[in-house]
């Protein structure tokens, strides 16, 4: 999912940094996978192994795996209320990436405005920041309130909540759905393993 290219920051001054939550500040792809698993075995689908799963449905929002499916509403809404509390019974499964907090308070000491926008319902993805005590570094959180990504909405309410200029802004993400979305903001964009290593990159810009 790592395959294009995007415009490192150069000198360049910001004043905010948006962060995508799974794969940027947590790994969740054991929890993400066994959700899908999990989907997958009730309706009686083919389950991918991780790696193809990891090649072909990580990043994907779930409405838009249901429609590559040809679920109805009904089902597609059934199976984003099943995924729900599976979040929550596979939360242990998730783990921070090293250095992660660190990285974020010296981001803030920067004077830096920062937040997160994912396709998790914002509930969760609370409940995520809480449990590794990084919630309070962030302005604001969205959610999958504005559709999912790459729908940029959610992207770009929340530079405006935060008052800062999409040209004074930097998108962090780890997928070409993410590339896609910061594209369609007209924000610069940056993909861990491709631009960066990881999110510590930043504080060298």
């Amino acid at each position: 999912m790592r395959l294009i290219n995007t415009k490192p920051i150069i000198n360049m001054k910001i004043k905010a940094i948006v962060f995508d939550l799974d794969g940027v500040l947590v790994n969740s792809e054991d929890a993400w996978y066994h959700i899908h698993k999990t989907i997958f075995e009730s309706k009686g689908l083919h389950v991918p192994d991780k790696k193809e799963w990891a090649r072909t449905l990580w990043g994907t929002d779930l409405t838009v795996i249901c429609s590559k499916f040809g679920f109805s509403d009904k089902e597609t809404a059934e199976t984003v209320s099943v995924k729900n509390g599976l979040l929550l019974e596979n939360i242990d499964k998730i783990k921070i990436f090293a250095g992660v907090p660190e990285i974020l308070n010296g981001l803030k000491t920067r004077g830096l405005k920062l937040g997160v926008v994912s396709n998790n319902n914002r509930s969760f993805v609370e409940k995520v920041l809480e449990k590794f005590q990084i919630k309070q570094f962030f302005d604001f959180i969205i959610g999958d309130e504005y559709g999912p990504k790459p729908k940029p909405d959610g992207l770009l309410k929340i530079l405006g909540f935060i008052g800062v200029n999409k040209t004074d802004a930097v998108f962090v993400g780890d997928t070409q759905i993410d590339v896609e979305t910061g594209e369609a903001a007209g924000i610069r964009t940056l993909i861990i393993g491709n631009d960066i290593n990881n999110i510590g990159d930043i504080e060298k810009l």
